[in-house]
């Protein structure tokens, strides 16, 4: 395909990201310079700078992709777009590591927004969490499994009234009926629910984080002890043994990505 040439090998759109790891000219001109010259088509610019960066553009990857999706499929489709624009002049003239980072979530979503099913089945009790509209719809979207998994392995009735009220909308003082209790009754129950859901999103994010059996224990007892609340919990010893471990400091963000969505 006919592109647009700098001073060096032009590029092709036949991308191997391979050549990344591969020793070679890194040349002497700093990172705008260098994206100057990839963005004019020339091919050793652009692995050059993408091999400086090589190493933040997988730790974004990572963090990124979290436990939804493959951290180096989004890298390398995001690498091989960006080197396709680049063939022909369309690319980035700056700021690529942020084009690249918003290229890598661009992917994610669409994946998460691909046709499949959006029903959430947990024992007799059904919920959708279809209707997607926009990039803070998609975003709660992409986090259903982990709020699914962490659901199913609550009570039964603290997950049916969880789902009446904070999936559904319905009222808590407009289910005396369904559950034959008092209102004070559905009131203390929903409080004791949304504790537990919350410990339980914390064990969720830990586990499919870091399934190490040796951080297992400390992450149970830690969600438990904190009652899924993080804030308020800078001196635990139990907390700074989690973060120590870069698998379930993962973990933790995603927790807290998590709460912040909801």
């Amino acid at each position: 395909m006919g592109g647009r040439t700098g001073q060096g090998t032009s590029m092709s759109t036949t991308i191997d990201v391979s050549v990344i790891d591969t020793p070679g000219w890194a040349g002497a001109d700093d990172d705008d310079r260098l994206v100057q010259r990839a963005s004019a088509g020339e091919r050793r610019a652009a692995d050059a700078y993408l091999r400086r960066h090589w190493n933040t553009l997988q730790r974004s990857a990572r963090y990124i992709a979290g436990w939804r999706g493959d951290p180096d499929e989004l890298l390398a489709s995001a690498v091989t777009s960006t080197w396709s624009k680049w063939a022909t002049g369309t690319g980035p003239n700056r700021n690529v590591a942020g084009y690249i980072a918003q290229s890598m979530r661009n992917r994610l979503l669409d994946d998460i927004k691909s046709p499949r099913s959006k029903e959430v089945s947990l024992d007799d009790e059904q919920f959708s969490l279809a209707g997607v509209s926009d990039v803070y719809d998609v975003e709660l979207q992409m986090d259903r499994d982990i709020v699914a998994t962490a659901l199913a392995g609550l009570p039964k009735d603290h997950r049916v009234l969880l789902i009446r009220v904070l999936v559904e909308g319905t009222p808590a003082r407009d289910l005396t009926a369904e559950f034959q209790q008092p209102a004070a009754w559905i009131h203390t129950t929903l409080y004791r629910a949304k504790k537990r859901l919350r410990i339980s999103l914390l064990e969720v994010c830990l586990r499919r984080a870091c399934t190490s059996e040796e951080c297992r224990p400390r992450q149970q007892r830690f969600s438990t002890a904190s009652g899924g609340v993080l804030l308020g919990q800078e001196d635990s010893e139990l907390l700074a043994n989690l973060w120590m471990c870069g698998d379930c400091s993962q973990g933790l963000r995603d927790f807290e990505g998590l709460m912040f969505h909801h």
